[in-house]
């Protein structure tokens, strides 16, 4: 992805000085130095010194400008990267409310084991950002190496999991009783395997293994289809799955918004028995 703004030679140079402190910056035209988004250890990760322009020749395999590098680093949506870039060079940004924001929410994402692996933070105005600890009581704001899905223990003990689009959808079904989850990233980011494979592991119940039930309640717009499509395509095969939707309602985008306009848990029962296919292996 290539976005109209451009930076000066010495903006290229702050900003990766703060993002990838190992790349190697030299008079050279390019530069290179192990890729921070997969973590490698090779001098695989080339920078033009001029533009900015970045690529991994390793298991990446595809190029960023430094918008496009920050969001894919810290997770976070466009506004909320162009602001972070602007701080790191140093350029003033008119137009970013940054100063006005407040953190709305903080959300989870932990391992197997329940620990804290890495924060969805929320800002109001909207704006998300990831963030993992450091390790002596701070926060490295960036995309944490391990992607998990949310609420990932009870993601592996549960047989019926919903799959919204994002985390306050989830608490929302919790709040309500079920169980539920989400990637981090909203309608575009990518469905990784490891997802996959979590949603894949039998249940045991009173000794025999049973597979998960996937509930996708997409977003009612473009997006949240296409997203809704792509992991049924991912889970086919592996588990059951059904996809509910909430657009003949006008006025509710999500399961949150379905909630608040009155509906129960007995409806949204009701609306999966009288919904969509279901697909099995």
């Amino acid at each position: 992805m290539t976005t109209s703004i451009t930076f000066t030679p010495g903006e290229v140079s702050r900003y990766y000085a703060a993002r990838v402190p190992e790349l190697k910056q030299s008079r050279a035209a390019e530069w290179r130095g192990p890729c921070e988004v997969h973590h490698g250890t090779g001098p695989n990760f080339a920078v033009n010194a001029e533009t900015g322009q970045a690529y991994c020749h390793s298991q990446c395999a595809r190029g960023w400008d430094i918008l496009s590098l920050e969001q894919e680093l810290t997770g976070a949506d466009f506004k909320t990267a162009k602001a972070e870039v602007f701080r790191l060079i140093g350029r003033d940004d008119s137009n970013s409310d940054r100063s006005t924001r407040r953190i709305a929410a903080t959300y989870d994402y932990v391992d197997e084991a329940g620990q804290l692996l890495y924060q969805i933070v929320r800002y109001d105005p909207k704006d998300f950002k990831q963030r993992y600890p450091d390790g002596a009581g701070g926060w490295i704001w960036k995309k944490h190496p391990r992607q998990v899905l949310y609420h990932l223990p009870a993601v592996l003990k549960n047989q019926i999991i919903f799959i919204c689009e994002g985390e306050k959808d989830c608490e929302t079904l919790r709040d309500h009783g079920f169980i539920a989850t989400c990637e981090a990233g909203g309608a575009n980011a990518k469905w990784l395997d490891s997802y996959t494979q979590a949603l894949a592991q039998p249940v045991r119940i009173e000794g025999e293994e049973f597979l998960k039930e996937a509930i996708i309640l997409p977003d009612s717009d473009k997006p949240g289809r296409q997203r809704a499509l792509r992991i049924a395509k991912a889970l086919k095969g592996k588990v059951f799955v059904r996809i509910a939707s909430m657009e003949d309602e006008p006025g509710i985008k999500d399961i949150s918004d379905w909630f608040a306009a009155g509906h129960s848990e007995v409806e949204l029962m009701y609306l999966l028995e009288k919904g969509l296919t279901r697909e099995s292996r």
